[in-house]
């Protein structure tokens, strides 16, 4: 009997081995893979890369000092400081800027494409003044391309743009503030768990998920709340030229399609596609067969482990105030 333990350790033990052994190999060339697919024909910052793109017509038009060149920059993904932050945004933008004047003459436009349900308010907030500053800085015509989502923080950071063009399948809007607030203090009293947190300052423990929900805690959450929607109201009034009225009775916190949002005048047009929004943007321009680039964040296996490990924390459950 000891031997079979021994040898079912042995080969347990092994097993294990081959399962990690080959578990590492995996990952490794998936980060090799990943890194060597980041690479771009115009050049690479190390941390961010410079790719042509196709244009208006469908070409990949390599830029050079005769032609206008858009500059694409994508907006994605939840607005929680990890997959989207003011610092990836304003690093991707000096970059691309830098090394466009040392090739060509600039760029003419910068294009975001957007496609995000918002996130934090913080981070609405940050990317509209980092790419207000860098578009008054610059004095390039900044544009937005809805494909997918545009609501809540990512409609607040898009009011930045000249103008806002959306796919006719999008959804746009969601101009409101929500805090998530959960308790699991009544069901630790019920199971006999006593829970005492030592404060100071009024307010200090308010909404504390270990302690039950009382209503002076609520109110002064909701006043928060509410300070907050107001300056979004007043955001998207000033930027979009819409009424406070008409936003707070009519448009409120709800989504619409495309066509109802240019209705509405939270976007400018409705395009069937990338490259309908590029010939419209020609168009504003005076030009036609524009040169495309992007700018992307080179994406290596630590940096994409890292984001799926730490992207729970950054969840608006977590966060006090979420646009919305």
């Amino acid at each position: 009997m000891k031997e079979w333990f021994t040898s079912f350790g042995c080969s347990f033990s092994k097993g294990i081995g081959w399962i990690l052994g080959f578990s590492m190999g995996c990952l490794l060339i998936g980060g090799a893979l990943m890194a060597v697919s980041s690479m771009g024909p115009l050049g690479s910052g190390g941390k961010y890369v410079l790719q042509t793109s196709s244009n208006a017509n469908g070409v990949f038009l390599e830029p050079s000092l005769d032609t206008s060149i858009f500059l694409e920059l994508s907006i994605r993904g939840e607005m929680n400081g990890k997959n989207i932050s003011r610092k990836e945004i304003e690093g991707a933008l000096n970059y691309a800027i830098q090394l466009a004047g040392e090739k060509w003459r600039g760029v003419s436009a910068l294009i975001l494409h957007v496609d995000s349900p918002g996130g934090f308010a913080k981070e609405g907030f940050d990317l509209f003044d980092c790419l207000e500053v860098w578009k008054n800085r610059e004095q390039i015509p900044v544009y937005v391309f809805v494909n997918g989502v545009c609501a809540s923080a990512a409609f607040f950071t898009s009011c930045v743009a000249d103008k806002i063009f959306a796919h006719t399948i999008s959804l746009i809007g969601s101009i409101g503030v929500i805090s998530p607030c959960f308790s699991f203090g009544e069901a630790l009293e019920r199971l006999g768990v006593d829970i005492r947190l030592i404060s100071a300052g009024t307010g200090k423990t308010d909404l504390n998920f270990l302690l039950p929900i009382e209503e002076p805690g609520v109110n002064r959450r909701q006043h928060l709340v509410n300070e907050i929607y107001e300056l979004f109201l007043n955001h998207v009034a000033v930027h979009r030229s819409i009424s406070v009225d008409l936003l707070r009775h009519d448009i409120g916190a709800r989504v619409f399609l495309a066509q109802e949002a240019l209705e509405l005048g939270l976007i400018d047009g409705v395009v069937s596609g990338r490259a309908a929004c590029l010939r419209q943007i020609e168009l504003l321009h005076g030009t036609s067969g524009a040169a495309v680039v992007r700018v992307e964040k080179v994406h290596t296996f630590p940096s994409q482990l890292d984001n799926l490990l730490q992207s729970w924390l950054a969840s608006p459950l977590f966060s006090w105030f979420a646009l919305a």
